[in-house]
């Protein structure tokens, strides 16, 4: 008789402040993923006393927090936690915003506006760990780097 074996259960810390945004990453993650449990910090200091306590396969991060930015909680997290993988789901599509995310430990960059596809692809590459960045942030790091698209000038 074979014994049937199930996949070790996962943790996802999801450390976002709209409510909209939250409801729709754990219905994305529910749906994908079957051996992740979700939980959910809507500040920075609140998902940090997550961390303190409980262990996370990966963080799901925004930018914009309201009492600290991503960016701090990012590199606070990796300082205590190295091997915590981080994947930066924002609106910011920046180029220094990807870069400071780089620099704070951030394991993947993906846009709010990205497709489920892409999202889940993220999310599954970052706990693999590898790093990941979304259709819409390669795009954007390769007009910029190959000089395709400038920063818009000053204009009357």
């Amino acid at each position: 008789m074979e014994q049937e074996t199930s996949k070790p259960v996962r943790r996802a810390l999801i450390v976002e402040d709209h409510p909209i945004v939250t409801d729709s990453l754990f219905r994305l993650v529910n749906e994908s993923f079957d051996d992740i449990i979700c939980v959910h910090a809507s500040t920075g200091s609140k998902g940090l006393s997550y961390l303190n306590s409980n262990h996370f396969d990966i963080i799901l991060l925004d930018i914009n927090l309201p009492d600290m930015s991503g960016i701090e909680f990012c590199n606070t997290a990796r300082t205590r936690f190295p091997d915590l993988r981080v994947l930066v789901v924002t609106s910011m599509a920046q180029r220094h915003v990807i870069e400071e995310s780089q620099e704070a430990g951030a394991s993947g960059f993906v846009l709010k506006t990205s497709d489920v596809k892409d999202i889940t692809e993220g999310i599954k590459q970052v706990m693999a760990g590898n790093t990941y960045y979304g259709e819409g942030v390669k795009d954007l790091i390769s007009r910029r780097s190959s000089g395709v698209a400038k920063d818009p000038g000053v204009t009357r």
